[in-house]
């Protein structure tokens, strides 16, 4: 583990960027949630006012649709204005977190190995062709167990 190289620090103005991103990014959220519920409030009354169940006013004044639509004009801004501001946080966060891993350092594999590379590494492997004494008592067990 000597290669290893040493953990990455925050300077105060990189985590006063960071935290300024995810405040804002919950705050955006909010603030669209919270429009969003204004939006359709005002939807339902504009829907009242101009539709009232003629659906027929729809093609006698297309603007109409347009007009039911913009009280969720500013839900659409701030959601987009948070998922903006919390990539910028995750990608500040990616490029923190990377490691930092010495190329020449032996990486561990993930294999477990088989059991005959563990015997050869114990030196309890029977050569190449020939079985091993307990083989051949474990396989005269189960030759019993199966008559």
């Amino acid at each position: 583990m000597e290669n290893l190289a040493a953990p990455k620090t925050l300077s105060v103005k990189e985590q006063n960027q960071l935290k300024k991103d995810l405040v804002k990014y919950h705050l955006y959220r909010v603030m669209g949630f919270v429009f969003s519920f204004l939006g359709l409030f005002i939807f339902i009354l504009l829907y009242i006012k101009f539709v009232d169940g003629d659906i027929e006013v729809f093609m006698r004044k297309p603007m109409i649709m347009v007009i039911l639509l913009v009280p969720f004009l500013p839900t659409f801004l701030f959601l987009y204005m948070a998922q903006s501001s919390r990539e910028k946080a995750n990608k500040f966060l990616e490029e923190f977190s990377k490691p930092d891993i010495d190329p020449d350092m032996e990486m561990p594999t993930s294999r477990i190995p088989d059991k005959d590379e563990v015997q050869q590494e114990n030196g309890d492997a029977a050569p190449e062709g020939k079985a091993r004494k307990d083989d051949t008592k474990t396989k005269d067990k189960k030759d019993a167990k199966k008559k």
